[in-house]
């Protein structure tokens, strides 16, 4: 009797074995077809094994699903994928996980990659504005220096007049006071009084020292 059976079976396979794998037709909207002997509803989606995995096509993509009860109402060959509509391989989620909590974590995950981008564009703005704030100091800490080599040759340079100006003209006298008082306000505009404190004090005792040269000769 077993071995009746077994013959049966085989006899069965042998005649129609397309009939045992592939008893029901899928057919998308946009025409293509797939074959498969089983299919089942999860979600919002059809699936079914195929391509030794299973495949899993939105509900609203499917046109109909056809029985098929003889071997050559099944397709011989099914339409190339078309680009546009999405048809992907299910990928295994985490247990007890739902469509609905993947969709929310590959939101959140999104959303993580734009702050970071953003707070990748704040810190980057930040670092230039420390930048231009380090050079605009530099800047000005080197026009400091400019302006200190300026005013100290100058006061040089008048410091060495005022030691002939007991043989100056009053005309010479006259410019040298000009000089002197130039000197004096450019210091002090400069902000520069701390450095050339010394220097301010030194020109008040040749302002004084002029203004007695020229009361001496009567002016």
């Amino acid at each position: 009797m077993k071995k009746l059976l077994t013959a049966i079976a085989a006899a069965v396979f042998l005649v129609c074995p397309s009939l045992c794998f592939s008893s029901y037709i899928i057919h998308l909207k946009d025409g293509r077809e797939f074959a498969t002997d089983r299919y089942y509803e999860e979600g919002d989606q059809i699936k079914f094994k195929r391509y030794g995995g299973v495949i899993g096509i939105q509900k609203d993509l499917v046109r109909e699903i056809e029985v098929i009860e003889e071997a050559e109402d099944i397709p011989e060959k099914e339409e190339a994928a078309k680009p546009e509509t999405p048809v992907k391989t299910d990928v295994p989620a985490a247990e007890g996980e739902t469509g609905k909590q993947r969709a929310s974590k590959d939101a959140a995950k999104g959303e993580a990659t734009k702050q970071n981008g953003a707070d990748g564009q704040e810190k980057g703005k930040e670092k230039d504005q420390v930048k231009e704030q380090k050079t605009a100091e530099e800047g000005a800490e080197e026009g400091k220096k400019n302006l200190i080599d300026k005013y100290t040759k100058e006061f040089n340079l008048i410091n060495e007049k005022f030691k002939d100006v007991q043989m100056m003209t009053k005309e010479d006298l006259y410019k040298l006071v000009d000089e002197l008082s130039t000197f004096r306000k450019g210091v002090l505009s400069n902000r520069l009084a701390g450095i050339f404190s010394k220097h301010l004090v030194e020109i008040y005792s040749m302002l004084d020292a002029i203004e007695a040269s020229l009361k001496f000769r009567g002016d």
